[in-house]
This record gives C-alpha cells, sequence and structure tokens, in this order.
C-alpha cells in the first residue's frame, strides 16, 4: 500500500504543477506527458528538506532522480489505476490501454548479470598459478577449481550445490544409446522440487582430482553421504573416540568438516574473483576486475544459461536445463546485450 501511496501523491503532485483536472480525464497525450515528466524532469524537483512533509511549501514527492524501476513501476500504477476506472465504467476508455504497464519509460529487460567464459577461465589459470606451499593450500585450490566449473557448467544454485552429497554424482544411462551420462541428482531444488543435471567431462575431471586429493577414490560411489563440497579443516573429535585426534590422522581416515552454507560458497567464489580482480587492477584491466568484484555464485547460474542461449540450445531445453519451473523465466537468456552480440561477431 505505502508503494500505491507514494504514486499517487506524485499524481497529485503533479496535476497541481500542470493545473490538470486528475488522471480521470487524462488523454493518451496526458498520460505520455506525464511518464516523460517523470523520465525527464523529476529529477529538476528534488525536495529540499529530507524532514519536509506533504504539505510543507517546499516538499515535493521526489526524494531522488527516479530509476528504470521506479519509473516502470511509476507506470504500473497508473495503468492499474486507469484500467480500474475503465472496467468500474467511470471512464469510456483506458487511455493506457496502447501503452501497457511496462513500456514507455524507456525500461530495459532484465539484465542477467554472468561472467564471460573467458574470464572464468583467467581466474582459474590465476588460480593455478599461485604456488599450494602447504597440503592445506593444494587441497583448497582442487576444490575451488571443482566448485567453480561445477556452478559454471551445470547451473545450479549455491544452495542446491552445499545440499548435494557425493553419492548425488552417479551415472545415467540413455536407453537410445546405451551410453551413461554422468549426472547429479538435485534432492534439494528450489520450491523442493527433485532434478537432475549433466555433469561434463571437464567437471568430472576436476571432481576426480579433488577427491583423490582428500583421500577418496576418484569416482564417486552411491549413496555416499559425504558432502560434495569438503572443508579443508578435518571435524573436532571428543576426547572418548577412537579415532585419531591428530591433524595428520583425521585426514587419512577422511574426517572432513562439510561446507554446507551458502554463505561459505560464496566466499570460496567470491575469494578466486577478488583475488584475480586484484591482479587484473594491477595490469590496467579496470572494467574486468570491476566486474569480478560485483560477481557472486549466482552469476555462474546465469553464465550457464547465457552460454546455452549464443549456442541456439531451444529455449525449452535451456528451462530443463536451468530447471524453471516456467518457460517464461528461461526467455530472460534470450535477452542478449551488446557485449554478446560483439563477442559472438568477433569469434566468426
Amino acid at each position: 500500500m505505502a508503494n500505491y501511496r507514494r504514486e499517487i501523491a506524485r499524481i497529485r503532485w503533479y496535476c497541481e504543477l500542470v493545473g490538470s483536472d486528475g488522471p480521470g480525464r487524462w488523454s493518451i497525450p496526458d498520460v505520455t506527458g506525464y511518464l516523460d515528466f517523470l523520465r525527464d524532469r523529476s529529477g529538476d524537483y528534488l525536495c529540499g528538506r529530507r524532514a519536509a512533509r506533504a504539505g510543507d511549501i517546499d516538499w515535493t514527492p521526489f526524494r531522488a532522480r527516479l530509476g528504470a524501476s521506479a519509473l516502470a513501476n511509476a507506470q504500473k500504477v497508473l495503468h492499474a489505476l486507469l484500467k480500474f476506472w475503465f472496467e468500474a465504467g467511470y471512464r469510456r476508455a483506458n487511455p493506457m490501454a496502447s501503452i501497457g504497464s511496462g513500456g514507455g519509460v524507456g525500461r530495459e529487460a532484465p539484465r542477467r548479470h554472468a561472467v564471460p567464459p573467458d574470464l572464468i577461465d583467467e581466474v582459474v589459470d590465476f588460480m593455478e598459478q599461485i604456488p599450494c606451499t602447504s597440503v592445506e593450500k593444494k587441497l583448497m585450490f582442487l576444490r575451488d577449481r571443482f566448485v567453480i566449473r561445477l556452478l559454471q557448467f551445470t547451473g545450479m544454485r549455491a544452495s542446491e550445490v552445499v545440499l548435494a552429497n557425493m553419492g548425488d554424482v552417479e551415472l545415467y544411462a540413455d536407453p537410445k544409446t546405451g551410453r551413461a551420462h554422468w549426472s547429479l541428482l538435485v534432492k534439494h531444488g528450489k520450491g523442493g522440487k527433485v532434478g537432475r543435471v549433466a555433469v561434463p567431462a571437464r567437471v568430472m575431471d576436476d571432481l576426480r582430482a579433488y577427491r583423490y586429493a582428500f583421500g577418496f577414490p576418484p569416482e564417486p560411489v552411491c549413496g555416499d553421504s559425504t558432502a560434495l563440497v569438503l572443508s579443508t579443516r578435518t571435524r573436532k573429535l571428543h576426547r572418548t573416540d577412537r579415532a585419531p585426534q591428530s591433524v595428520v590422522g583425521r585426514r587419512s581416515q577422511r574426517l572432513w568438516a562439510e561446507v554446507r552454507r551458502r554463505a561459505t560458497l560464496w566466499d570460496i567464489v567470491c575469494g578466486a574473483f577478488f583475488r584475480c580482480a586484484k591482479s587484473l587492477r594491477e595490469a590496467g584491466r579496470e572494467s574486468e576486475a570491476a566486474l569480478l568484484e560485483r560477481a557472486s555464485t549466482h552469476w555462474l547460474r546465469h553464465t550457464f544459461g547465457r552460454q546455452l542461449t549464443l549456442r541456439g540450445v531451444d529455449v525449452r531445453v535451456i528451462a530443463k536445463a536451468m530447471r524453471h519451473g516456467d518457460v517464461r523465466t528461461s526467455m530472460a537468456y534470450t535477452e542478449l546485450d551488446f557485449l554478446d552480440v560483439v563477442r559472438e561477431l568477433e569469434s566468426l
């Protein structure tokens, strides 16, 4: 309700400013004039005092210049108001019927922030160049590389990764070809849904190297309840347990602590991004460094979706691969920005 009250206050203030009788009598030019005012001139009427209230001589309903989201919201509220009046019989026509509730304010399609694959490759290359001066650093590198590649090439959500187990990685047979493909059973998807994602060969190679370094057989074992993402630290045991009490002993027994929090996964991925960004900034690559500093685990999910789009994959397949409940959600990945187009043209 606060949202609607704010927009109604803006409409009333605007009507007093231009001497309009109110939106009940507006025609199409009146509507477009109001929307143009919000977009181009509302920043000239910012409220001078933060403490000013409606009715004060220096009060205006604008605290800052309106961005694309605020402009779209204002149009949505006005559209709903005029549509209600028309359907209730208070108006003979709806002047916004041809304008709609989401266009006319220059709002861009929602951006699905993604990290370009070549930049992810640079992050991994940078990780490989860092000397592994201890066992823990070696373990950390192999685990972190696997996590980044898993997110990049499966599009899994962070919550799905931290709730996954080693035993969820399993072979899935294709009855048509007789071939078996590595997959990961997603038991805790968004909304409690169960799904399955394909695990490419390069991700499996990283998983095998990571598992072997942590003392496990390279191939995952069905039914293994060990967390998919492990800490480089071991679990602390009670003195009454017969298990080894030393760190080396616990490592040999694979008594690793588990990563079950999204925040920890975020630290793993963003830590790698930040370290690479620092190197890029020192090399004068400011824009790429800034992008990595803004990136998060979810950006890698968007990278996966965008790459499927660039390869011309059918949107229904994208929806299945991303495990979207509605194919319209997947349609957002078909909205390519200018840089996507440039990169594809340069690769021809």
